[in-house]
């Protein structure tokens, strides 16, 4: 199973960690494409194991999607990533939105959408 909607997956983890290898045997298990980091500084990696989703925003601007530390089982992790396709298809539509906005001259208040004129 590829990310849906993301470039990768990162996964960090030590050979001596038996969390870290379980996590691996459930990624393997889930089908799920990743890549094995040790860029620990360049992402904050103080514990293992950790899964860090990275992924390209606008203009192609890759980006820290979400992150998760510690063991999961394999329904956990394919909940992992059905959450993030759910969020990033929140933020594009957000996003898409937020021009119209912008361009229609309207601005949220308080949970509800109006007008210049009506404010």
């Amino acid at each position: 199973m590829n990310v849906s909607g993301y470039d990768y997956l990162l996964y960090f983890g030590l050979p001596s960690c038996s969390q870290c290898r379980g996590l691996k045997e459930n990624l393997k298990k889930a089908d799920v494409v990743y890549e094995e980091s040790k860029e620990y500084d360049k992402y904050g990696i103080t514990e293992v194991p950790v899964l860090v989703l990275i992924g390209y925003h606008k203009n192609n601007v890759m980006k820290e999607v979400k992150r998760h530390v510690g063991y999961m089982t394999v329904e956990e992790i394919n909940e992992f990533l059905k959450l993030s396709s759910v969020e990033r298809r929140n933020e594009d539509v957000y996003q898409r939105e937020k021009k119209k906005w912008e361009v229609q001259n309207i601005k949220p208040r308080r949970g509800q959408f109006r007008t210049e004129e009506e404010m």
